[in-house]
C-alpha cells in the first residue's frame, strides 16, 4: 500500500497488526498465568 502512495491505509494496516500482537500476547501471558497457578502449586509450598 506505501508504494501505491496509500500511505494513511498502510499506516492503519500497521497499527491493526500491532494492536494484534498486543491482544495475542496478553491473553497469551493470562492463560500462562492462569495455568501455570493451576498445575505449578508445589513450587510455592514451602514444607517446613
Amino acid at each position: 500500500m506505501d508504494d501505491a502512495g496509500d500511505i494513511a491505509p498502510a499506516a492503519a494496516m500497521g497499527m491493526m497488526i500491532i494492536d494484534t500482537a498486543a491482544g495475542v500476547k496478553i491473553l497469551h501471558y493470562l492463560l500462562s498465568r492462569g495455568i501455570e497457578a493451576k498445575t505449578q502449586t508445589w513450587r510455592s509450598a514451602v514444607s517446613t
